[in-house]
């Protein structure tokens, strides 16, 4: 499924608006949070490290001051006040940064075409980001990279200034992130003046969405609520576990759900298997009169690779299907879907073979 960053902004005035219980309380400890960790030594220390390295120093606000009537410091305008920088802060950051991250990032993999690939999303700006991000670490102790899909479903990196994020950790090691809030200034004009504009966003999952044994459905509905989507929009569940869907297979299916006018569609493989219960009966054919393979019709396995769905009918059946189905046949090989570190193995092979000169 392709997220957008959806306009969180929004999202947090609708908090406030509804009264709304997910992630935080009440908009007073959001508040009280946010009010607490802009004046912490932390955040100070971070906006400190990225102003040295910029260049603008203490030295630069430096003033002649004189004792004046009554014994109190007054600055001394009539008196030259000259400053030297050197930024040697800026040049030792540069330097570990290139040491660190200065060659090109590369991929060992026999599959050439595979490796070609992964250079497309990894390219040059992709190397310009991540040193970036080194200094950031550098500069404030810690990075920020959001990763999403685009409305157009391409995979897109964004970077967040360390001093910009308050993050909200699930353990105390801070290795498992619940949630975050994002403070940061815009600049806006306002009858005819430019103006600096402070906005919040909040990047979260609800509590419940974001376990181990959380529905898809349940993060399906939470996305649709957050969207605003319309009950006439069409979703489309794509899900990363299926990775030998390709786009072609997409647009086929969508048309052949259009044209039948049914409620649902999902994608599925012509299965010519023989299934038994845990308890030994069998459940799609007749032992004693077992059929050949080349005999056996089949059943159709659900692969799930993709579903198309109406917004309207989620939110009345919460379930990805329903009603009258179309059933989108895709080709045997992508019944394979990642579920554990072997099954990395087998869809690799199979990229090799039926996408390498693709």
């Amino acid at each position: 499924m392709f997220f957008e960053p959806p306009n969180l902004t929004k999202i947090f005035n609708q908090l406030i608006t509804d009264g709304a219980k997910n992630i935080v309380s009440d908009k007073d400890f959001l508040q009280n949070e946010i009010a607490k960790w802009k004046t912490s030594l932390k955040r100070v220390e971070q906006i400190t490290g990225d102003r040295y390295y910029k260049g603008l120093h203490d030295i630069l606000m430096k003033k002649r001051t004189a004792i004046g009537q009554g014994g109190s410091l007054i600055e001394v305008e009539n008196l030259p006040n000259a400053k030297i920088l050197d930024n040697q802060y800026e040049k030792a950051v540069t330097q570990k940064v290139s040491f660190l991250v200065g060659q090109p990032i590369t991929f060992k993999t026999d599959n050439e075409k595979y490796s070609e690939l992964l250079a497309q999303i990894f390219d040059n700006n992709f190397l310009r980001m991540f040193k970036a991000l080194t200094t950031d670490s550098l500069n404030g102790g810690i990075a920020w990279l959001y990763v999403y899909y685009d409305d157009e479903g391409q995979l897109c990196f964004k970077r967040f200034a360390p001093f910009e994020i308050l993050p909200f950790w699930k353990d105390s090691e801070h290795t498992k992130l619940d949630y975050a809030v994002r403070v940061f200034e815009v600049t806006e004009y306002r009858n005819g003046k430019e103006v600096q504009i402070e906005k919040v966003e909040i990047y979260n999952r609800k509590a419940e969405n974001a376990k181990d044994t959380s529905s898809t459905e349940s993060v399906m509905l939470e996305y649709i609520e957050q969207s605003k989507l319309q009950n006439n929009d069409y979703f489309f569940l794509i899900q990363a576990t299926s990775p030998m869907l390709e786009s072609k297979h997409i647009d086929e299916m969508f048309e052949k759900f259009i044209s039948e006018k049914t409620d649902s569609a999902f994608t599925c493989v012509l299965s010519k298997r023989f299934y038994w219960t845990k308890d030994g009966k069998p459940v799609n054919y007749d032992y004693k009169n077992r059929p050949r393979r080349q005999d056996f019709d089949g059943y159709m396995l659900e692969n799930g690779a993709c579903y198309i769905n109406t917004v309207k009918n989620i939110f009345e059946h919460k379930n990805r299907i329903c009603g009258k189905m179309t059933l989108y046949e895709m080709p045997e090989y992508t019944s394979f879907e990642i579920d554990e570190p072997d099954d990395f193995i087998i869809i690799e092979r199979l990229m090799e073979r039926h996408f390498a000169n693709n």
